[in-house]
């Protein structure tokens, strides 16, 4: 029965994203542009989902194999949670520049002026 629920709820997210994959190539070139986030953030939901789906127990697999939209939903949950990979890109980028700074200067940078 698990490897069954399993198989349905790959399906069914497999289903979900290749309706949102079709509606977005719908789209003008620059309302796909717009909606990058949003087709980044449903492909990565669907690639993990595929992977939970192998971890996930009975009852909870067919709690999800029957839930409405389920890509859509997690997709506007993830848009509540604060992200942090604005920070972490920053501190990479700041980190970046000193490196470059002080191999061709030989010296640390001042990052802020």
């Amino acid at each position: 029965m698990k490897e069954e629920l399993q198989s349905l709820l790959c399906l069914k997210v497999n289903v979900e994203y290749e309706r949102f994959k079709k509606s977005q190539l719908e789209l003008s070139a620059e309302e796909i542009y717009g909606n990058a986030y949003r087709i980044q953030c449903y492909m990565c939901i669907y690639e993990n989902m595929l992977e939970l789906s192998q971890k996930l127990s009975e009852n909870v697999l067919a709690t999800l194999v029957t839930f409405p939209e389920l890509l859509a939903y997690l997709f506007e949950g993830w848009l509540k949670v604060e992200d942090s990979s604005d920070e972490e890109l920053n501190s990479y980028l700041q980190h970046e520049i000193s490196e470059i700074f002080e191999e061709n200067f030989g010296e640390k940078g001042e990052m802020v002026a």
